[in-house]
C-alpha cells in the first residue's frame, strides 16, 4: 500500500481515519493469505502454492473482490483489480498469479461462469504462471469471492507522477 495514494484518495479524512483505511486494506490481505492456507478447498490451494507465488516474484498485489447476479465472477475479479490503495499496478503485467474462487455449495460456480475466469486468465498471456483454486463459503450464498495474489511484475512503491515530480526537483536542485 502506497501511504502517499491517501491523500489522493481520502483527503478529506482525519490522518488517523485515513491510515484506518490503509489499515483495513491490509487485514484484508492478511486475511485472505490466511484463508488461502487454512480453508479446505474443492480445488485446494495451500501455503506451497502461496510460497510458489511470492518466491523471487519481487513487490506483490493482493486483493479480494465480490460479485453477484449476472456475469458475477467476472464483477467478482474487477472489484479485486479497483482496490484504489493498491498503487494502479496493472496485474497484467505479473508473471506469477495465484486465484482463488469462494462460492457457496448452494449456488456453486457454473461451467459457462468458469469461461469468465478462462477469459481473464487469457488476458495474462501465454508466459504467465497461473494456480487456480475453488473454495466453497456457504456464507456468500448467491454472491462469488475472488482472491488475487500477484507477482513479477513492473510494480513500483512510488507511483509514476510522484516519481516524475521527484525527478523533476532533482533536475531543478542541480541546475
Amino acid at each position: 500500500i502506497n501511504n502517499e495514494r491517501l491523500n489522493d484518495i481520502y483527503g478529506d479524512l482525519t490522518f488517523l481515519n485515513a491510515f484506518g483505511k490503509a489499515d483495513d486494506t491490509l487485514t484484508t490481505a492478511a486475511r485472505s493469505i490466511s484463508e488461502l492456507i487454512t480453508k479446505k478447498g474443492y480445488m485446494n490451494l495451500d501455503f506451497n502454492d502461496v510460497d510458489t507465488t511470492l518466491r523471487n516474484g519481487g513487490a506483490a498485489i493482493i486483493s479480494s473482490g465480490y460479485g453477484e447476479g449476472e456475469n458475477r465472477v467476472t464483477a467478482a475479479i474487477n472489484d479485486a483489480l479497483d482496490s484504489p490503495l493498491l498503487n494502479n499496478n496493472d496485474i497484467h503485467k505479473s508473471k506469477k498469479i495465484l486465484l482463488n474462487f469462494y462460492c457457496s455449495q448452494t449456488n456453486p460456480v457454473v461451467m459457462s461462469e468458469v469461461s469468465e475466469i478462462n477469459a481473464f486468465m487469457a488476458q495474462m498471456g501465454d508466459d504467465i504462471e497461473v494456480i487456480w483454486g475453488v473454495t466453497f463459503d456457504d456464507e456468500l450464498e448467491g454472491k462469488v469471492k475472488v482472491t488475487l495474489l500477484a507477482t513479477g511484475s513492473e510494480m513500483s512503491v512510488v507511483p509514476e507522477d510522484l516519481r516524475e515530480e521527484l525527478r523533476r526537483k532533482r533536475e531543478e536542485a542541480a541546475a
